[in-house]
């Protein structure tokens, strides 16, 4: 049992001879209280300190749980709760969102072939490029394997365009090597809409 300010001042009396004088008697009294005081303001202080490591870290599991661990973007449960927010968003606010689905083709005969850090070696470079080329005029997700998802809002029909035909570009001059000095090309499938 812990023996803090809140217990000496339950039993003050029992500390304090009656005999004593009054005043002296209530100086120990305004001491005791001080010190139950300044006992409460640490205990708030450690709540307060608590409470502040505890919604950092519920923060921090949120968005471990909304994080791609290989690619380091959002996946398709950030996907799922995300997207309509920002559409309808954009909408209000006089924009055509606009919806890009990257697919690359093949893909599981590049694993098969090349091996998987191969093929995680192409999505986290295809990712980068992506990344790049839409910066702060979208956000980008990983929603299956080898599936990209690319939600552009706030731009015009003729911006959207621009950065597709830029990210078309990007991906198409983009060569992989592998370690066998073999070069692999990919080819996507983009839809938006």
């Amino acid at each position: 049992m812990q023996t803090g300010a809140f217990i000496t001042l339950q039993y003050a009396d029992m500390f304090v001879p009656t005999h004593w004088a009054y005043p002296f008697r209530l100086q120990i009294f305004e001491v005791l209280l001080a010190l139950a005081i300044i006992d409460l303001c640490n205990r708030y202080r450690i709540v307060i300190r608590r409470n502040y490591i505890l919604k950092n870290a519920v923060l921090d599991l949120l968005d471990l749980a909304s994080c791609d661990p290989l690619t380091g973007v959002k996946n398709r449960a950030a996907a799922e709760t995300q997207v309509n927010a920002s559409i309808l968003s954009s909408i209000s606010m006089g924009f055509k969102p606009a919806i890009v689905m990257l697919d690359i083709d093949n893909f599981k005969q590049i694993n098969d072939t090349y091996g998987h850090q191969f093929g995680d070696k192409v999505l986290c470079q295809l990712t980068l490029i992506c990344q790049d080329q839409i910066k702060d005029s979208g956000t980008l997700y990983r929603v299956g394997g080898d599936e990209l998802l690319i939600v552009i809002t706030e731009k015009s029909r003729d911006e959207v365009m621009n950065i597709i035909g830029l990210l078309k570009q990007r991906i198409a001059s983009q060569i992989f090597r592998t370690c066998n000095k073999d070069l692999v090309s990919l080819t996507l499938v983009l839809a938006s809409l």
